[in-house]
């Protein structure tokens, strides 16, 4: 079995090692937060926030939106955790609330929209 760069089965299962240790460290952190301990928040955070950032920035995400766009997206992150069934990665999941909140501040907004056509 061939795992990333790896050739022999040694290397192969260390691999794999590592994978299911950081699945744990996930679930295990995961778990923790569910049941309102707040460390385990800060923790996540600490994890994901320079994840969401960076991805954001690929998403075309400007530096004065970054801030804003990642507490969104921890908040509801932080909301909607306990729903969060695991049948992906959480990296997954932060991905794809990440692209929804890029595509949510792409859109023009209707209320700014109201006030430049009630400003003429």
């Amino acid at each position: 079995m061939k795992i990333g760069p790896f050739n022999d089965s040694k290397h192969a299962a260390q691999g794999e090692d590592m994978s299911l240790t950081i699945t744990s460290i996930e679930d295990s952190l995961v778990r923790s937060c569910i049941a309102g301990d707040a460390s385990a928040w800060r923790a996540l955070h600490r994890r994901y926030y320079p994840v969401a950032s960076s991805f954001l920035r690929k998403l075309g995400m400007r530096d004065g939106e970054l801030a804003p766009a990642c507490q969104e997206i921890f908040a509801e992150l932080f909301r909607y955790l306990p729903t969060f069934r695991g049948q992906t990665d959480l990296k997954t999941w932060l991905y794809r609330l990440c692209a929804t909140e890029a595509q949510r501040m792409r859109r023009p907004s209707r209320f700014s929209g109201a006030l430049g056509e009630t400003a003429k």
